[in-house]
């Protein structure tokens, strides 16, 4: 954006998608705030979404639905915010509540219900781009994080303790 826009502009608002591949794979769709910090290349950003997440190995398999919530610190190395590549640092927790089945093909598979607390950690770096003389930009980041789950008793339910990579996609409008 022309320096004047985007001394002026310090908000933006985003929505987006993010696809997780880990020990299982899952979409997130999410809406998004970013806000400079004064005159600076750093920003706060915080973020909800809904994932849709889904396992199947050889004998377990399970399908789940949920929330997410983070916040994160976002820089812009060598640009002002808003602008150019950016790396970013995120706190999160989702909640996610599905089915489960185990022991598939044996005549002792089982099925149950459960829901999963995880706490989330991630790194990404991205790039931003704008559309020539508008207050909106596109967003792309690849990521990696830290799921570690946050219930108390075993369950055999959920993604918990995983490692995983995200690729996302969003558009943002400033002010």
């Amino acid at each position: 954006p022309p320096a004047a826009t985007a001394e002026r502009e310090r908000i933006a608002l985003s929505a987006g998608v993010r696809y997780y591949s880990g020990i299982g794979s899952g979409v997130m769709e999410f809406a998004g705030f970013e806000r400079i910090f004064g005159a600076s290349r750093t920003s706060f950003t915080l973020a909800v979404g809904h994932i849709d997440y889904h396992h199947r190995d050889q004998a377990y398999e399970d399908r789940s639905q949920g929330t997410s919530t983070e916040i994160g610190l976002r820089f812009y190395p060598g640009h002002r915010a808003f602008e150019g590549m950016f790396l970013e640092a995120t706190l999160g927790y989702w909640q996610l509540r599905g089915t489960w089945r185990d022991d598939l093909g044996t005549p002792f598979t089982t099925t149950g219900k459960g829901s999963l607390g995880l706490s989330d950690i991630a790194f990404r770096t991205g790039y931003t781009w704008w559309f020539p003389g508008q207050r909106l930009f596109l967003t792309s980041s690849l990521g990696v994080g830290l799921l570690t789950s946050t219930n108390r008793e075993p369950d055999p339910f959920g993604p918990a303790d995983c490692s995983y990579i995200n690729f996302g996609l969003a558009a943002a409008a400033t002010w």
